[in-house]
């Protein structure tokens, strides 16, 4: 008799349970997993809110009442779409003029940039590719010094502009090689005051100096932005 009371009180306590699950807006339902392309569609529906930014669902979608998943009105799984995938890219309504040339290569027509990832696409958004360049260079006759700075990066060793395409390279005409920042910049101590004038341009707040490469630096360490004038000089009346 004791035994038959128990099976009966097991079986009470996992019906209530099983109903307590299906409740929405509890948190067993959201653990439960759905069959591939057998959701619940609930009945709200969700507008299309895909855009060339952030992405998003191409179709209308709703949220599964069983596993709280987004799903179309049949039952299939609702895909959110990044801003660039399936080929959709969104020009930038600036456009770059062609910057092929022999040795560097590049685009030979005026292009556009996607704006949800920097893509270089023509007017109806489809993406373009450069065009290969010989990749021999003529280095001009003015040698530039090398200029790493671990906190700024640069060259560690001397390098020419190629006469044809602008880059940098060496004296064989290689392209050379930029090195990135390794560490921060170190702002000295002393507060130098701002100088900024509408003739002469300068800084509009006061700075620091980096130890190591001399760049003007605010409180925080970070690079200050140089002011352009504003204004010509005024000469005095005398």
């Amino acid at each position: 008799m004791k035994q038959s009371f128990k099976k009966r009180l097991g079986a009470a306590l996992l019906a209530v349970s099983m109903l307590f699950m299906l409740l929405p807006g509890t948190s067993f339902a959201a653990t439960t997993s759905c069959p591939v392309g057998q959701h619940t569609p609930g009945g709200t529906k969700y507008p299309a809110d895909w855009n060339y930014v952030t992405g998003g669902y191409e179709y209308d979608y709703y949220e599964c009442t069983v596993c709280g998943q987004y799903c179309h009105d049949n039952g299939m799984d609702a895909q959110h779409v990044g801003p660039c995938n399936r080929g959709h890219h969104a020009d930038t309504n600036v456009l770059y003029p062609a910057d092929y040339t022999t040795c560097g290569g590049g685009f030979q027509t005026s292009y556009y940039r996607c704006i949800g990832c920097g893509t270089a696409v023509d007017a109806s958004g489809t993406e373009l590719q450069p065009a290969s360049g010989s990749g021999s260079h003529t280095p001009g006759a003015e040698e530039f010094p090398a200029d790493y700075f671990p906190c700024t990066g640069g060259f560690k060793v001397p390098w020419y502009q190629c006469t044809v395409c602008g880059r940098p390279v060496d004296q064989n005409g290689n392209e050379s090689i930029w090195v990135d920042a390794t560490a921060n910049h170190q702002p000295d101590s002393e507060v130098h005051p701002a100088d900024y004038l509408p003739c002469t341009g300068g800084f509009k707040s006061s700075f620091h100096i980096c130890t190591v490469c001399g760049w003007p630096l605010d409180s925080n360490g970070e690079p200050m932005r140089w002011d352009e004038p504003t204004a010509g000089h005024q000469p005095g009346g005398e």
